[in-house]
């Protein structure tokens, strides 16, 4: 190369370099909009609340943004609305809150003690009246918004934890050992409730002081305040959560076999329909309203109820730990307690995995094979999809899979504790191929574009396979002695390999591990996720530092972190359109198109 042309080469080298300076911007994809939550609340109609246990977000505006409540002292583990104010348990007391959970105050003293196993099982508030269920000693109760409390005579034992299931005007109604206890005094007198009262999962009021009652026959109403019961439809149905928006509109969700339906009523029960559109079939745990519109939450995050259909609505901040491309378009990942999300024409969506009519619990990974199967990782085993996601059924792996990927034969590998095991049929079936190893603690897979596969183990080492994963031969010495989080295989045959201490390179060349650059650095720290473009740029995902390119085949590593709202990156992925996504604790990003 002539000197001219050395030259050349490097303006040429570093206009390109400047240009992905100015062009790497990340943007949100818009979710996921999942998070398993099991309560929902409103405060004076004006603060919706939503949380899983505790209060986790609030919105001023019907679910359209979201905050969180201020960072400082503990907040409760139950919580309940009144008027303005929030009421909820603490180690050693009742406390209150007039800020939207803000902050926090003990209020009266009621005999709260955590420690001594005297913690509080249940609340519930209706105007200034408070009522608490404390663990061995009793049910208490408070006129005065919780200033003070008096202790309530029952007819129960305290065999099991009480819960206050109602609380609306003067009427209570608590469950306890020998089913539902009624009081229409505040409870100075109770009655137990019989059938079909007394097959109630959930109590709630509705217009005119009527009270509804979701049993496992279907819905009840009482329109004299629990002293009787109407049958109000849905006979024969187990109803989950139920919900009166309106006098005229109520809501009510069903179960069956690890899903949830919604059916609506606008003549108080005479006549129901089904009310599905916008969910996502997940189940439904728990219903409320506030300003004549219903809210819904359950396992795949808070629906609102709008003009006829469901709309999920926030928070988006949701953390996505397992991120990968789908053929044909859109991505596929994991969100921890929940499980699949599918991105695909713009939308996000969760899928219901259910087997045998029950969810499916712990999953830790998703992967799509060669041909669209659909493989889900489970503490259980591998699952399958063959119909994108309808249907799922139990693999030939009955073993936690690390990582999958898909050599160029078009078999599908995936990394185990106990090695690597391949399958030739998208996932059915799964053959051991651990020829040559010897760590067996796989945590981390690649594969190359010569064909080659690659897999990362607990204990630092690095294998290759070229034979599709038949045999395997170590790759070393290593230089460092960390688990192998990500691993990347280059086009110019090199391979990175990321961890906890960084970063180090495969030298084709030298046909041995080295630092990159030979400064002594390991480049991005606490690696997560390694990933290549398809311009040959490489993207680090790390733990606590967002994300890193480098343009010079990993020689060198700087931030590309603007438009990213956080910094724990989890996975990172090229889609179908060549666009690097990355998963993180507050949702998938995009890099922006130029």
């Amino acid at each position: 190369m002539t000197r001219a042309a050395a030259a050349a080469f490097v303006l040429v080298a570093i206009s390109v370099l400047h240009g992905q300076r100015q062009a790497i911007r990340w943007e949100s994809t818009g979710g996921p909009l999942i998070s398993q939550q099991q309560q929902v609340l409103s405060t004076r109609g004006e603060l919706l609340l939503i949380g899983g246990n505790g209060m986790a977000w609030r919105s001023r505006d019907q679910g359209v943004t979201w905050d969180r409540p201020a960072a400082g002292a503990s907040r409760p583990w139950k919580i309940v609305s009144s008027g303005d104010a929030l009421f909820g348990d603490a180690i050693d007391s009742v406390v209150t809150s007039n800020d939207s959970g803000d902050s926090w105050r003990g209020c009266g003293a009621a005999p709260v003690d955590r420690r001594a196993g005297h913690e509080v099982t249940s609340l519930a508030a209706h105007e200034r009246r408070v009522y608490v269920s404390v663990l061995r000693v009793g049910l208490f109760r408070s006129r005065d918004g919780c200033a003070s409390w008096t202790p309530v005579t029952v007819p129960w034992t305290q065999a099991f934890p009480p819960q206050i299931g109602f609380a609306e005007g003067s009427v209570v109604i608590v469950r306890a050992a020998g089913g539902w206890f009624f009081s229409s005094d505040e409870g100075d007198s109770w009655r137990l409730l019989g059938e079909p009262a007394s097959l109630a999962g959930t109590f709630t009021p509705a217009c005119r002081g009527d009270i509804l009652a979701a049993t496992t026959d279907g819905v009840f109403s009482s329109p004299d305040q629990g002293r009787s019961w109407n049958r109000a439809g849905l006979r024969g149905r187990a109803v989950a959560a139920l919900t009166a928006p309106t006098c005229d509109e109520w809501l009510a969700v069903v179960g069956d076999r690890g899903r949830s339906e919604a059916f609506r009523t606008r003549n108080r029960g005479l006549e129901w329909t089904v009310a599905n559109d916008g969910l996502s079939g997940h189940q439904i745990y728990r219903m409320a309203s506030m300003q004549g519109r219903a809210y819904a939450v359950g396992a795949a995050g808070a629906y609102r109820w709008d003009v006829n259909q469901w709309t999920r609505i926030g928070p988006a901040a949701e953390t996505v730990t397992s991120l990968e491309a789908a053929p044909g378009g859109g991505m596929v990942g994991t969100v921890p307690g929940f499980s699949v999300v599918r991105f695909r024409a713009g939308r996000w969506e969760p899928l219901v995995l259910t087997l045998d009519g029950q969810p499916v619990l712990n999953v830790t990974r998703v992967a799509m094979a060669p041909q669209g199967e659909m493989l889900v990782a489970t503490h259980n085993g591998v699952i399958q999809s063959r119909d994108d996601g309808l249907t799922w059924q139990w693999t030939g792996l009955r073993r936690m899979a690390n990582v999958f990927a898909s050599p160029a034969s078009g078999a599908v590998l995936a990394a185990t504790g106990d090695g690597v095991f391949r399958s030739s049929d998208g996932g059915a079936t799964w053959i051991e191929r651990s020829i040559g190893l010897t760590d067996f603690n796989i945590v981390s897979l690649s594969t190359g574009a010569d064909g080659a596969a690659y897999a990362g183990t607990h204990n630092g080492n690095v294998f290759r396979s070229n034979d599709g994963g038949d045999r395997w031969r170590v790759m070393g010495p290593t230089v460092v002695q960390y688990p192998v989080n990500a691993l990347v295989a280059l086009r110019t045959g090199d391979v990175l390999k990321g961890g906890e201490a960084g970063i180090v390179r495969w030298s084709q060349a030298a046909q041995s591990w080295q630092r990159p650059g030979g400064t002594g650095t390991n480049g991005p720290p606490a690696v997560r996720a390694l990933a290549q473009d398809g311009r040959g740029a490489i993207f680090a995902g790390t733990a606590r530092n967002g994300v890193f390119v480098s343009v010079d085949n990993g020689a060198t590593w700087r931030p590309a972190n603007e438009g990213l709202p956080t910094t724990a990156v989890f996975a990172i992925t090229i889609d179908a359109d060549g666009r690097v996504a990355a998963a993180t604790d507050q949702g998938v990003f995009r890099i922006s198109r130029p």
